[in-house]
């Protein structure tokens, strides 16, 4: 990391992992988006309860941006929209946006919805939906 980004921070992180050099997260913050309301909330609570022990710290978040953490579960609709300009609408900038190298689409989705929202297409940008 160059001197710069050390004074001011980066916007990104590199790392670099192989077969000999896996990723180790040190006290790893686990974090819950949950963008389905009502229908969001249980599931977010029984993995929170199954899997928040395992991290340092966990945050959990009912609303954009999501939560800060190294690890992200997101419970939301998947759809495609046509001209989102919503900078944090995409699946990529949601997770950049949280800094997290593991996210979890953990709400269930028909398989389609995720091919469509990871495609890149002529009729606009991928973007989540919740409801």
């Amino acid at each position: 990391m160059g001197l710069l980004s050390k004074l001011f921070g980066s916007s990104t992180r590199s790392v670099r992992t192989t077969v000999n050099r896996p990723l180790e997260i040190q006290d790893p913050t686990i974090g819950f988006l949950n963008l389905c309301g009502e229908v969001g909330a249980p599931l977010l609570e029984a993995d929170k309860r199954a899997l928040g022990p395992l991290f340092s710290q966990t945050k959990v978040s009912d609303r954009l941006p999501p939560p800060q953490c190294d690890v992200l579960f997101i419970y939301c609709s998947l759809y495609l929209q046509a001209g989102a300009s919503d900078p944090i609408a995409s699946p990529r900038s949601l997770i950049k946006a949280a800094g997290a190298y593991i996210a979890v689409f953990a709400s269930e989705n028909d398989g389609k919805a995720y091919i469509g929202v990871w495609a890149n297409t002529l009729i606009g940008a991928p973007t989540l939906s919740w409801y």
